[in-house]
């Protein structure tokens, strides 16, 4: 049984192959691809069936597979010519999307998975002009010289990192944006994205426990995320990326009337959860369209952009966050002023006073976060 499950990272790409197969097999398929069955073969479906959270995971690459899919079209409608997709795996979007044949579609991604991807797909024709390029990415250098290459013979260009980024640290994925946007013909990026709470429950609370048993289990040992970037808005535009659009893939799926498959002792506790709680848990993932910032100036001279205002984790949900309120001092008052309105009893007491009621709403680790524990 071993030798079915994820060796490396680069063995993912078959689990997802295997995911959009199953997809496809469905009466209520939000998609059709092909191709997908005879790339992810046997190996990829046991991988499949191996996942400890199977359900969420064939949920996630459909609804991932559909965002980026519109990405790209809206991309092409408004006059990218290019693609560049990094980490693409055995990704099939030219030869199952409707695109212009004079798009130029690149991908890069190990030597092992482009070699079977080629073999698989040679008696196939692509809708657009593909090539496709053996690159380990984790080396900068070479990365760069092919980046310089690419940015020099496309005239407007889309990056995808679909499922690739999570699987690098963070100086890696801030050394990779720094070179991405150091390229002016690359525009547009689409990335993965993932709320504080994702990370932060990752180590943390029930659905830590989860992914640490994940992660130990057979079927992830070898293919971990690693990207943790604090404050993802930040980071991001700290190197020269700006959020263009963003797709959470829980709201997405109420719009696609596929809802996310819930634990089932989550399932009864659904309906009763604070309307804005359930906001929150539709917007844990998703997968963004970042803008590169324009007119960068050379490396080393420009300052580091500045992020754009971004609503916190919990807008809309005053009862639990409340921004400091000082008014005006009084005669005898010290000038620092009072932090609470008028008549309004402090925040954290109404809170101590609601510990158990919170704690039960919340998760122990969200709780001891709002409470400030």
């Amino acid at each position: 049984m071993d030798r079915y499950l994820i060796r490396d990272v680069s063995d993912t790409a078959m689990l997802v192959a295997a995911c959009r197969a199953i997809e496809t097999e469905r009466s209520d398929a939000l998609f059709t691809d092909p191709l997908a069955g005879r790339l992810a073969g046997e190996r990829g479906r046991k991988i499949a069936g191996s996942m400890p959270h199977r359900a969420v995971t064939l949920w996630t690459v459909a609804i991932r597979t559909v965002v980026v899919d519109r990405f790209v079209s809206s991309a092409i409608t408004a006059g990218v010519e290019s693609v560049l997709n990094l980490g693409a795996g055995l990704d099939t979007r030219p030869y199952r999307m409707a695109l212009p044949s004079s798009l130029r579609w690149i991908e890069v991604d190990q030597r092992n998975i482009l070699d079977l991807k080629d073999e698989l797909l040679r008696a196939e024709t692509p809708k657009c002009r593909v090539e496709r390029i053996a690159l380990d990415l984790a080396v900068r250098q070479d990365r760069r010289e092919l980046f310089d290459a690419i940015g020099s013979t496309s005239s407007d260009t889309i990056v995808i990192t679909e499922g690739f980024v999570p699987y690098l640290s963070r100086d890696t994925v801030a050394r990779l944006a720094a070179d991405l946007s150091e390229q002016p013909t690359f525009r547009l990026w689409v990335t993965e994205y993932f709320s504080p709470a994702v990370i932060r429950w990752r180590t943390a609370s029930i659905w830590g426990v989860l992914d640490r048993l994940q992660r130990k289990s057979r079927s992830m040992r070898n293919a971990s995320f690693r990207f943790d970037p604090g404050d993802w808005h930040r980071f991001f535009a700290d190197e020269g990326w700006h959020l263009k659009e963003m797709k959470y893939l829980g709201e997405e799926s109420v719009r696609l009337h596929r809802p996310v498959p819930m634990p089932w002792f989550v399932k009864p506790l659904h309906p009763f959860m604070p309307r804005a709680r359930r906001q929150q848990m539709l917007r844990m993932t998703g997968y963004a369209l970042l803008e590169r910032a324009l007119d960068p100036e050379p490396a080393g001279s420009r300052p580091r952009p500045r992020p754009r205002p971004r609503p916190t984790e919990h807008s809309g949900n005053a009862g639990w966050v409340m921004e400091p309120f000082v008014r005006s001092p009084s005669p005898g008052r010290s000038a620092q002023g009072s932090r609470w309105p008028p008549g309004c009893p402090p925040l954290r007491s109404w809170h101590r006073a609601r510990r158990p009621k919170l704690a039960g709403l919340l998760g122990s680790g969200e709780a001891r976060r709002c409470l400030g524990a």
